[in-house]
């Protein structure tokens, strides 16, 4: 994401959303001079509705990165096995939190945050996530509900609004 960035930018183009199979990163504001506005998909399989939207009310380039369980897996005798695998299992991630999403200034931190903090699940996620101030969204399913949880980085955003659908 950020060598695509980086060729926009060196094209001369300082106002840009840039998105490849969900990363995206923004700078700037789009033509008629609003703000971009990015919305956070509610991380339910087989629905596509918008769960967030967030506000990005800044000039300077930001990475918005979700990482996910409920768009790829598979169900194997009531257990539901995600595509993202735990790095210090091996195997895929199946707890209850279904995305995370991370904002950061470098896609690649965004992105390697985003995955690392859904394998960990959402009360080592925000640990993790206020221990290195990153600005972290987490959604979980609990009985049947949708829970969401945030990283103080999350709550004290500047420039960055966060609106309920």
């Amino acid at each position: 994401m950020s060598r695509i960035a980086k060729v926009v930018e060196n094209a001369g183009i300082t106002n840009y959303l840039v998105e490849i199979g969900g990363e995206m990163q923004t700078r700037g504001h789009k033509p008629d001079d609003s703000f971009w506005r990015i919305a956070i998909e509610r991380p339910l399989p087989g629905d596509r509705a918008v769960h967030k939207v967030i506000d990005i009310k800044q000039d300077d380039s930001i990475a918005i990165m979700t990482s996910g369980t409920y768009r790829h897996y598979f169900d194997e005798q009531g257990q539901r096995y995600s595509h993202i695998l735990d790095a210090r299992t091996g195997k895929p991630v199946t707890h209850s939190t279904l995305s995370v999403t991370v904002l950061h200034d470098d896609p690649t931190q965004a992105d390697a945050w985003s995955t690392a903090l859904l394998c960990l699940g959402e009360s080592d996620a925000i640990r993790v996530s206020n221990e290195h101030g990153v600005a972290a969204f987490i959604v979980t399913e609990e009985k049947g509900a949708l829970i969401e949880s945030s990283s103080n980085a999350w709550n004290t955003m500047k420039n960055i609004g966060v609106n309920r659908c």
